[in-house]
């Protein structure tokens, strides 16, 4: 049966294409017609490298290039481990590339070269697992053009210490390629123990580096700089003066020379594109400057023991940072979870930060915000000394968790789904805390001058001082030393406030359901308000004359003093409980029943009672004669419901028991 040589589809030289006639040929007449042809291209192959790429080997490597110009390395006979160990005084690669030559067969097809001979330092069985190229001279490698591995695929790895640009470069039928300006140091068994990198640098530039016809590519440089595209499946990037292992442990050593400014750079024009990166920096004191790092299918991975500086990355798995000092900016995003470390500080500038799942930032110094967006899909939990949100927003599906051993400083807007948990040394917060179900505070020193809204809402600090507002959908219990509110503070069901020094209300603090106020000392120049119950207990309570103090319910106070000079009034029972009440001219205490149980009772102002007042002091203040009630307040005697009111205006303090009267709209007792 005829075949067609038109099918064939090996490159081959240009001086043989007007020999490829596109006619069936029996086989005879092709198997003599490839004969000639195969003599021919071995004849055709010089043994001295191809214009472009200078490679000078030096043990058991030979030389030798394909019939389109394409220079071959004969690699040297691997050892007991399969390690093909090639050194180079120079080691240089053309844009016209580079092959590796690991075949044992007679023709072995190549993607750069087309057909290539079988390497004769190897035997059929006998090929490299790994190459090792290591440049001995002291010049820098230049590679351009792509490095291919002919025959059965093996690991490359390139070792110059004087230092690697890569501009073009990329390699073919490599499972692992590997840039490194470390030194190999060997087992006794033949295969890689380590590498030791003192010195040198790998450069990225003009056409980039193309890795995507690996599995992994690996830089191990004591410092590396990429100024263009860098693309790879898996990527590791090892900067400093280390010893890596074979197994990629790495370990600090001392470096020569001088040290590098920057230990891994990416220029205007850099970027890493891979599956999964990892990078890890380990020169104490010196940066990393990264940008544009993309990793489509799996995590971001950054270590530096210096300053880390990160604008641009996404990753279709986790991102973790982590740097003495990391600063963030542009936009950085994770499809797991984004976790960002600076040991000294952490500093968000212009930076938006989106994670489907968890965003955690820490530092055992101060994480600074200035402006841009953080959002979790899960959780954000942010963790330092310091906090500092000069402005941005913190939003998170589920928990938002702020905490500082120190200070912390809100003015931006922090939103959570579910709860929301601030707990620090002092806070500062003039911008908005949200939480969709519960909101906890806990602090030393609180000023609050924003907003802080939860559907539970619990607030513990020292002192806090409130000219912002502080509200609960559901329940609002506050728990401090001393509490200055002069916003508006409220809750839709019951809300509690205990204060162990002095509650100072100059603003409005209501609930919906009851009110309950616990301190040493109660002054309120504002509105207190519960819906359903208000209850005082304080050592000495203080109203001014344009303070409310109400409820639609009972209203109870319970002090030791009470000095009333404000509105104090209630739609069920006014309850006066103490040692002693004052009221004053401007007093107004109002309810459908008032009673009075103190040792001593100083009453000036209006006193008024739908139905029964009650009056119960050792020492009372009662009027001289009863006073003509205003019209909308009939006098005591009157006998229906809606018009029982009395108006109660006494004239002096009565010290005599005997001249003790009390009354009432709806009866009046005195005891």
């Amino acid at each position: 049966m005829p075949l067609t040589i038109s099918r064939f589809t090996g490159a081959l030289p240009s001086r043989f294409k007007g020999l490829l006639p596109c006619i069936s040929l029996p086989f005879a007449s092709l198997t003599a017609w490839l004969s000639y042809l195969i003599s021919t291209i071995i004849a055709g192959q010089p043994l001295l490298p191809a214009v472009g790429a200078v490679i000078t080997p030096q043990n058991g490597a030979g030389m030798d290039k394909a019939a389109n110009g394409v220079p071959v390395v004969n690699i040297a006979t691997p050892n007991g481990a399969g390690i093909s160990h090639n050194r180079f005084t120079d080691y240089n690669v053309g844009k016209e590339g580079l092959i590796l030559n690991n075949a044992t067969g007679k023709l072995n097809p190549t993607q750069l070269g087309g057909l290539i001979q079988n390497n004769p330092n190897l035997k059929a069985g006998g090929e490299a697992k790994g190459i090792i190229n290591e440049v001995t001279g002291g010049n820098r490698s230049l590679l351009q053009g792509y490095t291919e591995v002919a025959g059965k695929a093996a690991n490359v790895m390139v070792a110059n210490p004087y230092g690697i640009t890569c501009d073009g470069c990329g390699f073919i039928n490599t499972p692992h390629a590997t840039l490194t300006t470390g030194r190999p140091v060997m087992n006794a068994d033949g295969s890689l123990q380590a590498l030791e990198v003192t010195e040198g640098s790998i450069t990225i530039n003009g056409a980039g580096l193309d890795g995507t016809r690996s599995d992994a590519v690996s830089i191990i440089a004591r410092a590396t700089e990429v100024n263009a595209a860098l693309h790879a499946k898996d990527l590791t990037v090892t900067a400093g003066a280390n010893r890596v292992t074979a197994d990629g442990r790495v370990r600090a050593l001392k470096g020569e020379g001088d040290v590098p400014k920057v230990a891994v750079d990416t220029g205007a024009l850099g970027g890493m594109y891979a599956r999964r990166i990892h990078l890890t920096s380990t020169e104490s004191g010196v940066g990393v400057n990264l940008g544009n790092l993309y990793a489509r299918e799996g995590d971001i991975i950054l270590n530096s023991a210096g300053k880390l500086v990160l604008k641009n990355s996404l990753a279709g798995g986790n991102t973790t940072v982590t740097g003495t000092n990391v600063s963030l900016s542009g936009d950085n995003k994770a499809g797991g979870n984004l976790s960002v470390t600076g040991t000294t500080g952490l500093t968000l500038n212009q930076s938006r930060l989106v994670t489907d799942k968890n965003l955690v930032l820490s530092s055992s110094g101060q994480i600074v915000q200035n402006g841009g967006e953080l959002t979790a899909g899960q959780n954000a939990m942010l963790s330092a000394q310091h906090l500092n949100q000069t402005s941005g927003t913190v939003n998170a599906a589920e928990n938002v968790t702020l905490t500082t051993t120190d200070d912390t400083t809100l003015k931006g807007r922090s939103v959570a789904g579910k709860t929301l948990t601030v707990s620090s040394g002092s806070l500062n917060n003039g911008g908005t805390l949200v939480a969709g179900r519960d909101a906890t505070v806990k602090t030393g020193t609180f000023s609050n001058t924003g907003a802080v809204q939860g559907n539970g809402l619990k607030v513990t600090a020292t002192d806090l001082t409130s000219t912002g507002s502080i509200k609960s959908g559901s329940t609002l219990d506050i728990s401090v030393r001393n509490a200055t509110l002069s916003g508006d503070a409220g809750a839709k069901d019951s809300a509690r406030v205990t204060v162990s020094g002095t509650l100072e209300n100059r603003g409005r603090l209501v609930s919906d359901d009851v009110l309950t106020l616990s301190a040493t000392q109660i002054n309120n120049s504002g509105t207190l308000s519960g819906a359903k119950e208000l209850v005082a207990s304080a050592d000495t309570l203080t109203t001014t004359e344009k303070s409310v103090t109400n409820s639609d319910g009972n209203l109870m106070l319970n002090s030791a003093s009470s000095t009333l000079a404000g509105e104090t009034s209630a739609g069920g029972t006014v309850s006066v409980k103490g040692n002693s009440l004052k009221t004053t001219t401007t007093a107004q205490t109002q309810g459908n029943s008032v009673s009075v149980d103190v040792q001593n009772a100083q009453l000036d102002g209006t006193q008024a009672a739908r139905d029964i007042l009650t009056l119960n002091a050792s020492e009372k203040a009662h009027p001289q004669r009863e006073k003509q009630c205003p019209v909308a307040q009939p006098q005591c005697a009157g006998t229906d419901q809606q018009r029982r009111t009395c108006c109660f205006r006494p004239e002096y303090t009565v010290t005599d028991p005997d001249q003790q009267r009390s009354v009432a709209g709806g009866g009046l007792t005195h005891r």
